[in-house]
């Protein structure tokens, strides 16, 4: 699934750093080329998809457990966003993250300069958690 260009460049990308594995704890989510001075949202699924939503696309489909958000970040000056992932702390219990599992993740974020939907998304992510 891919990014749409938005007011401040290209698009927004999404980024991991960090282990993959169910039992670790430093697990980051990370956007860049989102919108800078604005708020947004990353979330997650067990689907993928690639629907037209807002001024870009929705890379995450529920695949039958739902959506997920966290809660929302800034992108500061350089639209540059983080989440800390707690493994241990889903937003749902049918989030939970496990090994072996994989999870598709995104981050929407306000683009009101851009007109139309004013909201934008990055492309997406997907991630198979080891144990």
């Amino acid at each position: 699934c891919e990014t749409s260009a938005n007011t401040s460049g290209s698009g927004a990308v999404i980024s991991f750093r960090g282990p993959v594995c169910a039992a670790a704890q430093d697990f980051v989510l990370e956007v860049d080329g989102a919108t800078p001075g604005q708020f947004g949202i990353f979330y997650y699924g067990a689907g993928n998809a690639q629907v037209p939503f807002g001024n870009g696309y929705r890379c995450v489909g529920p695949g039958g457990v739902g959506l997920f958000r966290f809660s929302p970040v800034s992108t500061g000056v350089l639209g540059i966003g983080t989440w800390i992932l707690d493994i241990q702390s889903p937003p749902q219990a049918s989030g939970q993250i496990t090994a072996n599992s994989i999870w598709t993740f995104q981050f929407w974020y306000r683009d009101p300069l851009a007109g139309g939907a004013n909201f934008n998304l990055s492309d997406g992510l997907e991630v198979t958690f080891c144990p």
